[in-house]
């Protein structure tokens, strides 16, 4: 646009001599429709020079806001990448919450599981050691009678199926220990109470383990002198201690 107007006041400004222009002149400042052509031209020029300015400006200002524009698209790509990765995570950090969930539901349904087992060889125990003292007052009592073999043979085999349980129970203990080292205390507390008890109901230490070997040993030799039924249970009776002692 500014190069027509430059043509146009250049073809409109044509070059005359000396004698022409004096003959030009006045009636070129005369005539009014040239004076309006020249105003309008230079009007022209000026809307166009700040019309071309403008189109600068605006294009250097779009020019920054589709630059900042691709600024903060790279930005909303970038903040969505890490929106979907913590997402992932938190996806991951559930399932693993589930999964520890299931573990300790099923490790608590096992520990109760064994307290009842625990608590059924407890009861078992108290019974055959019930048993046991009833059976020894009656072998005191009762020196001239015949020996219940029977009696004597039930109590031992029931004995030696605590004294595997408690065995068996050990070793439950020791496995679990690895998983849990709380519930291997109270198992063990379990233990060392039964193991009291014991003691406590038969009233033998270990201490005298060694008396009691040797009462049967003399027993065993001597033949007829004693009494089969009391010599059955005092073994009876050491193999209980022997237990507690091993526990």
């Amino acid at each position: 646009m500014i190069r027509r107007v430059r043509v146009a006041l250049k073809h409109s400004n044509p070059t005359y001599d000396e004698e022409e222009k004096s003959s030009l002149m006045p009636s070129l400042l005369g005539a009014p429709n040239n004076r309006y052509r020249l105003f309008f031209l230079i009007l022209c020029f000026i809307f166009l020079y700040f019309w071309n300015r403008r189109e600068q400006t605006y294009g250097d200002e779009i020019r920054r806001r589709d630059e900042k524009l691709e600024a903060v698209q790279r930005e909303h790509d970038s903040v969505l990448e890490k929106l979907r990765v913590i997402w992932l995570h938190k996806k991951k950090i559930e399932s693993d919450a589930k999964q520890q969930k299931a573990d300790l539901d099923k490790f608590q349904s096992k520990f109760k599981l064994k307290e009842s087992e625990i608590y059924g060889y407890r009861t078992k125990n108290k019974e055959c050691l019930t048993e046991l003292s009833s059976c020894q007052k009656e072998s005191k009592g009762e020196k001239d009678e015949k020996p219940n073999q029977e009696t004597a043979e039930k109590l031992k085999i029931e004995i030696s199926g605590l004294k595997k349980k408690v065995g068996e129970m050990e070793e439950k203990m020791k496995e679990m220990e690895n998983d849990s080292n709380s519930m291997a205390a109270i198992l063990k507390d379990e233990l060392k109470q039964c193991e009291a008890k014991i003691r406590q109901l038969t009233g033998r230490d270990e201490s005298k383990e060694v008396d009691d070997e040797e009462l049967l040993d003399d027993g065993s030799v001597t033949g007829g002198g004693g009494n089969p039924n009391k010599n059955r249970l005092d073994k009876t009776r050491l193999e209980v201690s022997r237990s507690t002692v091993i526990t």
